[in-house]
């Protein structure tokens, strides 16, 4: 038989390198866990107008302003406002309810990319890290 000792650090115990060490394995095995209730809310969206290929005056025939709502948020998915907000606004600015969609397509996209940027940032992984007390090695690996 035989005892090994180790030595157990929080993260703010940490040298620089092996926070950076211990940032970087979580950066690699993060995973954005969002994925579905985004499609879920784009799916719903796209869904309300018919849209299953590609959208055309047709699809928004005899739509009124007055009958959307901008802080509209059928899946509770905080992304539902982006498409929602977005298309109720440039409905309103343009009177044209393709253009509007398009632009919530695109909002929604942008919305995505910048979600999932944020959840994967140094801060985020910081924050993470600290909120669920992981625990280190002298060198930044996880215990």
């Amino acid at each position: 038989m035989r005892i090994i000792e180790i030595q157990i650090f929080t993260f703010d115990e940490l040298s620089e390198k092996a926070k950076q060490k211990a940032i970087d394995y979580f950066a690699q095995t993060l995973d954005y866990p969002w994925h579905s209730e985004n499609e879920e809310s784009l799916k719903f969206f796209k869904h309300h107008f018919g849209v299953t290929d590609k959208p055309d005056n047709l699809h928004f025939r005899g739509l009124k302003l007055k009958d959307f709502d901008p802080d509209y948020m059928p899946t509770g998915h905080g992304i539902d406002w982006d498409l929602w907000n977005t298309f109720y606004k440039e409905f309103k600015r343009t009177g044209s309810a393709l253009l509007a969609y398009n632009d919530a397509i695109q909002t929604f996209e942008i919305a995505v990319e910048r979600d999932i940027a944020d959840y994967c940032s140094e801060e985020q992984i910081v924050e993470m890290i600290l909120c669920n007390g992981y625990e280190f090695t002298i060198d930044g690996k996880l215990v």
